[in-house]
């Protein structure tokens, strides 16, 4: 999709089908990064742990209940929002619903905010300690970040204001992000954050295309 389409756009789980498919995308991106392919029939998270694909699976349960109103499962959405909520306070994770196209893979549950209005394409493999927003001090107007699919924003990163980040690109650790980076499959990194290499070593699409069919 193109990255204009992101700007504005509010609903993207709207029926249960689209729920379904979100939630078996994610299911393979945390299983298969975690534990390769012995674990990949496995359906739902641990007792115990796997809180990042938990805090996932209840945030999609929220944008369906939010979205669609729930169907006929009110009162597994009323279970998953609480948790949810939960999380959100145990892990200081502001992760608003609709913000994150389908295929969110979250490596680490901590200390992330996120705006929003901020809009995220596909694919997006989410380090701790990131922080998307509006940029104080500018002329903006309050616009926010708009970010396209397959990006990997590792840890530390900063990205803010109305600004467009390209296709699959890669955002070196600690980061900071306030213009346009429209090369797509680059790594950046730095403040404020430039093109390091042409081409990242590591690409969330074709990560996607190279599980997607072991499920």
């Amino acid at each position: 999709m193109a990255l204009e389409e992101y700007r504005g756009k509010e609903y993207m789980i709207q029926s249960q089908k689209d729920l379904e498919r979100y939630l078996e995308t994610e299911r393979l991106l945390y299983l298969h990064r975690n534990y390769g392919i012995g674990q990949l029939d496995r359906k739902k998270p641990k007792l115990f742990g796997e809180y990042e694909w938990k805090f996932v699976r209840s945030l999609r349960w929220v944008e369906y209940a939010q979205n669609a109103g729930g169907g006929v499962s009110k009162i597994l959405c009323f279970l998953h929002k609480v948790r949810y909520k939960i999380l959100k306070i145990v892990f200081f994770a502001n992760i608003p619903p609709n913000v994150f196209e389908e295929g969110l893979l979250i490596e680490h549950l901590h200390a992330i905010e996120i705006s929003s209005n901020v809009r995220v394409g596909r694919l997006c493999c989410l380090f701790h300690n990131t922080t998307m927003g509006i940029s104080v001090g500018t002329d903006d107007h309050g616009e926010c970040p708009v970010i396209g699919d397959g990006v990997t924003i590792c840890t530390g990163v900063v990205i803010v204001g109305n600004v467009k980040v390209a296709d699959g690109v890669t955002i070196a650790a600690n980061a900071t992000v306030s213009k346009n980076v429209d090369k797509s499959g680059c790594l950046i990194g730095g403040v404020p954050a430039k093109i390091i290499k042409e081409k990242a070593g590591f690409s969330m699409q074709e990560y996607w295309e190279k599980i997607r069919n072991k499920g």
